[in-house]
């Protein structure tokens, strides 16, 4: 039996009822490895994924391959979520910095 989101995602538990009926079928439980590579900086988000646990840092990528963390997102957020409003490219790297888990849905549904 899989958990129910609400209440283990802020973005989730903030969705009505309806609107979490249609998503909930095409959750997929996913394991967050720290270090794992979830977008690169304008690949294409083929998964969006709503942290349960953990901490995914979200990096602006330097030509010269340096790093600066711009953000982080853990259970209260969502990482990928541009591909609802401007595209399907990814604006950074999402790396997963501390290991958890997440609901994991692929980028045409959501």
């Amino acid at each position: 039996m899989r958990p129910n989101p609400i209440g283990e995602n802020g973005i989730l538990k903030q969705l009505g009822a309806d609107d979490l009926a249609t998503l909930q079928p095409h959750l997929k439980s996913f394991t967050m490895v720290r270090g794992a590579v979830l977008h690169l900086p304008g690949g294409l988000i083929q998964h969006v994924y709503f942290p349960l646990s953990g901490m995914v840092s979200i990096l602006a990528v330097m030509k010269t391959g340096e790093q600066i963390e711009t953000a982080i997102v853990g259970r209260e957020g969502v990482v990928g979520s541009s591909v609802g409003t401007y595209g399907k490219s990814a604006f950074g790297q999402a790396t997963v910095q501390v290991p958890g888990s997440a609901w994991q849905i692929q980028a045409d549904r959501s």
